[in-house]
């Protein structure tokens, strides 16, 4: 399994078209380079109206984190899912309740793995104040740790195990020399 956060979450130029065209791609029956999903998208927890309208009107508008717990694994047991869901939201925004925080799950089955992809609100919902549900700088090394402690404990595939190393990428431009000692370091890399 990895976990990625997505770059986008801030539009408050137009933050009800922004969460419309977010909230729009997770049930969208294409995917991102618009081919056609084989498996439509399922909610697993989350209202996206509701979601929607907390994005799109209330008082920190067009602001939310997203991003997506993808694994190798085709299928996963439907409660394990929501077990690692719980575990997720719990190490991702600790000290705060479940009714403290709005977010949306969709489940991804169409490109032969499992991805719960996730929204959080940037509102708190108790107090109305600001909620930055990932910092990098301050979370990444916990969010890693979880990861890691997850894949462990399931058994699930790990992107940073040495056997799923891949060769090194490089531009198909590259001059002979070079590519050579691109080559020859992905050699030893997968050693």
């Amino acid at each position: 399994m990895i976990v990625k956060f997505f770059k986008y979450g801030k539009n408050t130029n137009n933050p009800a078209k922004s969460v419309k065209q977010a909230v729009g791609y997770l049930y969208s029956e294409v995917d991102s380079n618009k081919i056609q999903r084989s498996v439509k998208p399922e909610t697993v927890r989350g209202d996206p109206q509701g979601f929607s309208d907390i994005v799109a009107y209330g008082n920190h508008a067009g602001r939310y984190t997203s991003g997506v717990l993808s694994f190798a694994e085709s299928d996963i047991d439907e409660d394990l899912q929501e077990k690692i869901i719980d575990d997720f939201e719990s190490v991702l925004l600790p000290g705060l309740e479940f009714d403290q925080y709005s977010s949306l799950w969709v489940r991804h089955r169409d490109k032969g793995r499992l991805e719960l992809h996730f929204m959080f609100a940037g509102e708190e919902l108790h107090t109305n104040k600001r909620l930055n549900a990932y910092y990098h700088r301050a979370d990444s090394t916990r969010i890693n740790a979880w990861k890691e402690a997850i894949n462990v404990e399931y058994g699930f595939k790990d992107p940073n195990h040495p056997s799923n190393k891949e060769r090194i990428s490089y531009a198909s431009n590259l001059p002979k020399g070079r590519k050579e000692i691109v080559e020859a370091l992905s050699a030893i890399c997968l050693k």
